[in-house]
């Protein structure tokens, strides 16, 4: 989607941050309890223990375009993204 965004939005941009939401790698599978007591945590230091959605910062300094926007190289269970290039 990113790299029409112009066309969804009518925005021209060459710089984009996208703010995703995405469970951690470990969330769930087969056998694992996902409504475990301890799924949470009130420390920050500890919050990626917890097993709620994080928000996940991609910054792109260029829109990834036709192919490189298709072909994703970070995938999680919630989403599908091309990777940014630095």
């Amino acid at each position: 989607m990113l790299h029409n965004l112009y066309k969804h939005t009518g925005h021209n941009a060459s710089r984009v941050i996208v703010v995703n939401f995405e469970y951690g790698k470990d969330f769930g599978g087969p056998g694992k309890d996902i409504f475990f007591t301890s799924r949470a945590t009130g420390e920050p230091a500890e919050a990626h223990k917890s097993n709620f959605l994080h928000p996940v910062f991609y910054y792109y300094s260029r829109l990834p375009t036709g192919k490189s926007a298709q072909t994703p190289t970070i995938q999680t269970r919630s989403s599908v993204m091309s990777h940014p290039r630095m």
